[in-house]
């Protein structure tokens, strides 16, 4: 392999900490779905990639990485195409990402700490009830409407 083609398949990690902004603004407009985000308990990462089959993720901190951070939850986007998408799409991307988060997820001694919910038709019904199915009013999403 050359140098050029393992740079092609090498995955990059870099802090995303702007991403808290995104975080806290979807909280705020949407308290009845988001109300239970603590934006101070989660890391903000980006990866890059050539291709990724995700735009963004969220993951758990747990096991040996409890260790070394103290926060529930890990935010993570993909830079390419994260840096392709419209201010909408962005703040879209990051609520559904956020609601894979219980209600009980930032509360330490309880069933569903650090769990994550699996994408279901309640999660699409929030999503599809917002902003359409076809994305047809995402631009309402920076909108103060829960």
């Amino acid at each position: 392999m050359t140098d050029s083609e393992s740079k092609k398949t090498r995955q990059a990690w870099e802090k995303r900490d702007e991403l808290k902004d995104y975080v806290e603004r979807l909280a705020d407009i949407y308290p009845n779905d988001l109300g239970h985000i603590q934006p101070d308990n989660l890391i903000y990462v980006g990866f890059s990639k050539p291709r990724s089959s995700v735009a963004a993720n969220i993951r758990a901190v747990k096991g040996v990485w409890s260790l070394f951070r103290n926060e529930a939850y890990i935010l993570a986007i993909h830079i390419e195409t994260w840096d392709s998408l419209s201010e909408p799409e962005r703040l879209y991307i990051i609520f559904h990402e956020l609601l894979h988060i219980p209600e009980e997820g930032f509360d330490e001694g309880v069933k569903n700490y650090k769990k994550l919910i699996k994408h279901d038709l309640q999660d699409f019904k929030i999503l599809i009830d917002k902003f359409g199915v076809w994305k047809e009013k995402l631009e309402v999403i920076s909108k103060r409407k829960s």
